[in-house]
């Protein structure tokens, strides 16, 4: 059986899940109530992306033998795909009982808590399992991702260069770019991203982030440029598509726009979160699909901020129906920005009405004549 395994392991390794899902049904057939076969088929559907399958099959293995923690990590894994953040937590907290210490537990309980908004929580979780495992460097990596999260670029840029030290690793490169950026540290942050490219050329979020660096740098055809490798990498980045047909109308760029735009407007109505509606409005779009941009946005915006929502639990008070309409607004433009000025007249307007509003700026405050209005 262990050469079958082997097999199977190598096939999932190989990036042939389907096929070693069919090789380790096979052998469980044989050996029904070992676990290993049920582990690594678990593993292989996983893989696959069949997330249902896959937390079925690793039920059957950890009923088999409770005990096994690669089990245990592995379903909390696939419980994780399905966006099922406290279940998961419940089957990692069980693996704990069993071995506190054990790293990919440890690292594992991190990504549970990042998933359920947890971010402190996540970063102990990772420290953790970097001091019972100082090789591991999928921890180090998370770690390095939580600083980051937690506003601490300068600790995750420490992290990622000692990781890069001893690896010239994608993500490590992309952290990297991410922390400079944070910091403002803009041509380091683009040099780091091609550095990445480098070592992983078929990466398109290197290429992504850095079309973003080199957009903040005001540098559009540098940025379309990367928008568009990234695009070629990953037909799917909604993101980069978003950006280079904004990038293409700014430096009258008219090759393929036709196709890129209608590309852009399809994913829209397919429901892309990463389509920013600002810049979905020099589409030529109906104020429908306006709407239903600004909708997706919207929604992958609360899909984030939901998991910090439940963590803190917050009650509100009961609406009375004759209360005022109390809505906050939050945008970087109360100022002297374009927002600023075309939004300070139905802020008053809404004031007259009696509207209970607060507008919440991130942005530092800039003295101007329509901050103070």
């Amino acid at each position: 059986m262990n050469e079958q395994l082997d097999h199977i392991a190598a096939l999932i390794g190989q990036g042939r899940p389907d096929l070693a899902a069919e090789q380790a049904a096979k052998v469980r057939a044989l050996y029904p109530m070992a676990v290993e076969p049920a582990r690594l088929h678990g593993v292989a559907l996983l893989s696959a992306g069949r997330v249902d399958e896959a937390i079925d099959v690793l039920q059957v293995a950890q009923a088999i033998d409770p005990a096994s923690i690669e089990t245990l990590c592995n379903l909390g894994s696939a419980l994780l795909a399905r966006n099922d953040a406290r279940a998961a937590l419940t089957v990692l907290h069980s693996a704990q009982l069993i071995a506190a210490g054990h790293p990919a537990v440890l690292n594992g309980i991190g990504t549970a808590r990042r998933a359920v908004g947890d971010a402190e929580g996540s970063r102990d979780a990772y420290r953790a399992a970097t001091r019972a495992a100082p090789g591991f460097l999928g921890a180090w990596l998370n770690l390095a991702a939580a600083e980051l999260v937690l506003a601490q670029p300068r600790e995750c840029e420490r992290i990622v260069r000692m990781i890069l030290q001893q690896t010239a690793h994608a993500e490590a490169w992309l952290l990297l770019a991410q922390a400079l950026a944070a910091q403002g540290r803009l041509e380091e942050a683009a040099v780091a991203c091609s550095e990445g490219e480098r070592v992983a050329p078929n990466d398109a979020r290197l290429a992504y982030q850095l079309g973003m660096i080199a957009d903040e740098q005001n540098r559009p055809g540098a940025a379309a440029a990367a928008h568009e490798r990234a695009l070629a990498l990953d037909p799917g980045l909604d993101a980069a598509l978003a950006q280079l047909v904004f990038l293409k109308r700014q430096l009258c760029d008219w090759t393929d726009l036709d196709a890129l735009s209608e590309r852009l407007r399809h994913a829209v109505t397919n429901g892309a979160a990463g389509v920013t509606p600002f810049g979905f409005l020099a589409e030529a779009a109906s104020a429908d699909e306006q709407l239903h941009c600004a909708r997706n946005f919207a929604e992958g915006i609360i899909r984030r901020v939901d998991p910090m929502r439940d963590k803190a639990r917050l009650q509100f008070p009961r609406h009375e129906a004759a209360a005022p309409l109390r809505i906050g607004f939050a945008s970087n433009g109360f100022g002297k920005h374009p927002t600023g000025l075309l939004t300070v007249a139905f802020f008053e307007a809404l004031q007259r009405r009696g509207v209970d509003f607060h507008l919440f700026a991130t942005a530092a405050a800039d003295g101007s004549t329509i901050q103070q209005r």
